[in-house]
């Protein structure tokens, strides 16, 4: 009697190991894809978080102590990307230190930003980008906005 003992693998089972493998690697592909992107949207939202703070606490330095003169002082810092006070003034090195903050931060992403202020010393910080879809082609505006008792 003959007794035949397969050995080896077949063709088939290496081919349909090899479809499981491709298919779990194109699962693991996507995954890490979405992950990138929350993590870029994650960075840009932290990116605009840290520059409204730093303007922030250069506004509250820059107050004063004399209530009658820190609301002026504050609404001195009103204004937008557009805006462009003089370098030569401490609210003018603080704009131009929360540009290139905001710039840095945000590179590639059109950043604008607008400061308000309200007549009870109530800052608004809104800052605004475009950011690339998650599902198709283009772009889309985030904002971030930040309010604060000075």
């Amino acid at each position: 009697m003959r007794q035949n003992k397969q050995s080896g693998v077949t063709l088939i089972e290496v081919l349909v190991t090899l479809v499981i493998l491709a298919i779990a690697l194109t699962g693991i592909a996507a995954v890490q894809a979405t992950s990138m992107q929350s993590a870029s949207q994650v960075s840009y939202r932290s990116a605009a978080m840290s520059s409204a703070q730093s303007i922030l606490d250069s506004m509250r330095a820059r107050r004063g102590s004399d209530p009658s003169q820190s609301l002026a002082n504050l609404q001195a810092y009103i204004g937008d990307q557009d805006s462009t006070p003089a370098t030569t003034t401490l609210l003018g090195q603080d704009y131009q230190a929360f540009k290139r903050e905001l710039g840095s931060g945000l590179r590639n992403r059109d950043p604008e930003f607008e400061i308000q202020v309200t007549s009870g010393r109530l800052v608004t910080v809104i800052i605004g980008w475009t950011q690339r879809n998650d599902s198709e082609e283009g772009t889309t505006a985030k904002t971030y906005t930040v309010t604060a008792y000075l």
